[in-house]
């Protein structure tokens, strides 16, 4: 077995930003901006989250750009 594969989620809270590279990003946080509730966009959130853990595959995953993966405290 090869190294495991952590997911990274990518967020933006600019839906400008979100809509020129919906290749890069998973979640649009702008909305709250936009008008949408925090509570909702929160919910809309966990929903992106539950969703990667049943195995849905982010951006980072598919593009097979993994350098924002934060090391483990004990391998700094």
């Amino acid at each position: 077995m090869g190294n495991a594969v952590m997911p990274v989620l990518k967020l933006t809270g600019n839906s400008r930003s979100y809509e020129e590279m919906k290749g890069l990003f998973d979640f649009n946080a702008g909305i709250v901006l936009e008008g949408v509730s925090v509570k909702e966009a929160g919910e809309k959130l966990l929903d992106k989250v539950i969703e990667i853990a049943n195995g849905e595959e982010t951006k980072s995953e598919i593009n097979e750009d993994f350098e924002f993966i934060i090391p483990r405290e004990n391998n700094r």
